[in-house]
């Protein structure tokens, strides 16, 4: 019997670095999504998840169960970076030795999954990952995730008039060795801006929002916290005329780049891009739920 376990593509919005202070993060969930396919009548090879990796900790922890099945991990962006695909793989994991327990994996779990990963995704050195990520890609669409209110809500795209656009820098940064080398984070200068983007996120206030994210990015520039790699692009995108706001987003923005525009203007926007040899990975149509079971 073969089971499939899907999870979406994950991107930090708004919330990178305080996020692991406990702060709010507004994590978009996106097509197209990773897949782990378990093969119950084949043993155990495990396909494309490294053996280091929080994933691979845990499945060597749980070889007695899994000693008769293959593990096949699909991952649509072909190792790019920047989408998740490690949380994901620790997410469909879990779910899946949850499974064979036959414990159901339910949202009032979250915080014994969120220790688990975070057992696995830290060594104590520098930063604790926050696992924002992780739980995203649990509950799916915009999630907006508190830990210190002890909130997670899952949204659809509030704004009419206005989508989003991810693209991809080209560029892979590993997240942990960057945690490991950060040594202060300058939560005062990015709180008021998380703020900004959460009240008007929830009140579906396009302009503010326009503006707090953008704010955001501005200050984690100032701050440093943006790869030299992506400052050029941040600035060619500015030239565009329908581009409202744009920031990195993650680690150092190194991965992926957030746009915000009218939806009238993405066609034109998308031909821009081509000719720049750049693409939009996902816009608001490509929002998609949390982890599947089939």
């Amino acid at each position: 019997m073969k089971i499939e376990f899907s999870a979406p593509s994950k991107t930090f919005m708004a919330g990178e670095y305080i996020a692991l202070e406990g702060y709010p993060a507004l994590i978009l969930n996106t097509e197209p999504r990773f897949k782990l396919i378990v093969d119950q009548t084949k043993p155990y090879p495990i396909s494309s998840i490294y053996p280091e990796s929080p994933a691979g900790k845990l499945i060597h922890d749980h070889q007695s169960l899994l000693a008769h099945m293959s593990l096949e991990f699909r991952d649509p962006h072909q190792g790019k970076g920047g989408f998740g695909a490690s949380s994901a793989q620790f997410l469909m994991v879990y779910a899946l030795l949850q499974h064979l327990k036959k414990k159901p994996l339910e949202h009032e779990h979250c915080s014994e999954l969120l220790t688990c990963y975070q057992s696995y995704a830290w060594n104590g050195v520098g930063l604790k990952p926050s696992g924002a990520d992780l739980i995203s890609q649990w509950f799916g669409k915009v999630t907006l995730f508190n830990h210190q209110e002890k909130q997670i809500q899952a949204h659809d795209w509030p704004f009419e008039n206005i989508t989003f656009c991810l693209l991809h820098t080209g560029q892979k940064l590993p997240t942990h060795n960057h945690l490991k080398q950060l040594k202060q984070i300058p939560t005062q200068a990015l709180l008021p801006w998380m703020q900004k983007i959460q009240e008007s996120f929830l009140q579906k206030d396009a302009f503010q929002f326009i503006l707090g994210i953008q704010g955001y990015g501005d200050t984690l520039q100032k701050e440093t916290l943006v790869a030299e790699t992506t400052l050029p692009l941040l600035r060619l995108l500015q030239q565009h005329e329908a581009v409202l706001a744009s920031k990195g987003c993650g680690a150092l923005g190194a991965d992926v780049i957030l746009v915000l525009l009218p939806n009238l203007a993405l066609p034109s926007f998308r031909r821009w891009l081509t000719r720049r040899g750049l693409s939009v990975i996902a816009t608001a149509n490509n929002l998609s739920h949390g982890l599947k079971i089939v």
